[in-house]
């Protein structure tokens, strides 16, 4: 299981007899561990909700691998859960989406490239890109998703030695 840090974990478990029916009543305890050195970040007893449900929650607030032990009474075969928590920013839609936006603008889509700078030799040293995220924002220069700087470096001969694209 993957999750993100800082944000509630629900520990849960349901017990059942062979039957298939649910049994309350129980004591259920839980112990986490840091997967890289062993060590035991929590531990307790799962509450019982009254229909064979025992929950518990636990906030991760440290990246990492993690290892969650569930202590079952008599009769039961203890489980153990395996957790991955990242960072809450590495993969979101929103970013992703904000990526997409981003590249399309500076592949040559709904952009603006303003104020220019110039060399004496009429090359182009200086400049800002403002991307948008469709043609009416262009046209009208509102709304702009980022604004990049532009900056180019030429040797004697006119040749471009670098080209250096900054966000602001």
């Amino acid at each position: 299981m993957r999750i993100y840090r800082n944000e509630q974990y629900i520990l849960e478990v349901l017990l059942m007899d062979f039957g298939g029916q649910r049994i309350a009543g129980k004591d259920v305890f839980y112990k986490i561990y840091r997967s890289s050195d062993n060590v035991e970040i929590d531990s307790g007893t799962l509450a019982d909700m009254g229909n064979g449900l025992y929950k518990g929650e636990h906030l991760f607030s440290e990246t990492g691998q993690y290892r969650i032990e569930y202590l079952m009474p008599d009769g039961w075969d203890d489980i153990v859960e395996t957790i991955i928590v990242d960072n809450h920013e590495t993969s979101t839609i929103s970013n992703i989406y904000d990526m997409v936006r981003r590249i399309l603008g500076l592949s040559q889509e709904n952009y603006i490239l303003e104020p220019i700078e110039y060399n004496v030799h009429l090359q182009l040293t200086k400049a800002r890109i403002k991307i948008y995220e469709n043609a009416t924002d262009c046209e009208q220069e509102i709304n702009p998703i980022d604004v990049y700087n532009v900056e180019a470096v030429y040797d004697v001969d006119g040749r471009l030695q670098k080209y250096k694209v900054v966000k602001e």
